[in-house]
């Protein structure tokens, strides 16, 4: 398998804008030169910093170059966030700084790009959540949401679910120690579940972890929390905190995984 489309939503807070750009030619050529003939496969070896060098700069083949589909006027209001849907429905969200998600259609571009038009790509709805939403992160285990907003005007995350035209908001963390939370990611697991995402605390200079489920070791079956449920309930409560890392500077971003 091999992508034949897709999305990229570029946000501008100063213009209050967003411009929405297939990658459709990109993936194209990609799939001429890796799927075509034997003589554009054999031109990919040559790697190198050269324009002409593998892989080939927009400027030697401007046919692979992604193209804008639109340019969206977001209302005055200033863009903080964006994430495009990695599946399921063609949608992307727009954070902005007032405490809004704005829901938009990608038409057809996000699948294979045929019959899409511009006319596609659309506001179909909004929702509120807290102030200066600063990170849209993907929820990856729990199926409780689509996105994990942060919110840095009010110190929080917020696990959001969406559909169509609307959303719902499914869980919140809130706790006195995240100082200011301006970055978060949902741990990429293999082998373990552990439901962990890890916080970016820009003024408190630290990276945060909290657990918000369950513990199934997945690869390990001689163990007693291997099938689900799993083990490791947090006794009612919605979230455990699991330690923090204290850094010298102030971190605005980060990765995060849970490997075993």
């Amino acid at each position: 398998a091999h992508a034949q489309g897709g999305v990229a939503v570029v946000v501008t807070k100063s213009e209050s804008k967003a411009a929405f750009i297939t990658l459709k030619p990109l993936f194209d050529f990609y799939k001429s030169m890796y799927f075509g003939a034997r003589t554009d496969f054999d031109r990919t070896v040559n790697l190198g910093q050269g324009a002409n060098q593998w892989p080939f700069a927009f400027s030697a083949v401007p046919a692979q170059t992604p193209t804008l589909i639109k340019m969206v006027d977001l209302g005055g209001k200033r863009p903080t966030a964006v994430k495009a849907a990695l599946s399921g429905e063609q949608r992307a969200w727009i954070a902005t700084e007032d405490g809004t998600i704005q829901i938009y259609n990608l038409g057809n571009y996000a699948g294979n790009g045929q019959s899409a038009s511009p006319a596609d790509i659309a506001l179909r709805g909004s929702m509120a959540v807290g102030k200066n939403p600063t990170s849209l992160a993907y929820v990856k285990h729990d199926g409780e949401g689509d996105l994990i907003v942060v919110s840095r005007g009010e110190s929080k995350l917020q696990w959001v679910q969406s559909s169509g035209n609307s959303g719902s908001i499914r869980r919140t963390l809130q706790d006195s120690r995240l100082k200011d939370p301006v970055w978060a990611e949902d741990n990429d697991n293999h082998g373990t579940e552990s439901f962990v995402v890890t916080i970016a605390d820009y003024a408190g200079k630290r990276v945060s972890n909290y657990r918000y489920g369950a513990v199934t070791f997945e690869s390990n079956p001689g163990t007693s929390c291997h099938a689900a449920p799993g083990c490791g309930t947090i006794g009612g409560a919605e979230f455990e905190y699991g330690g923090s890392h204290d850094v010298p500077g102030k971190v605005f971003q980060g990765r995060g995984a849970n490997v075993a």
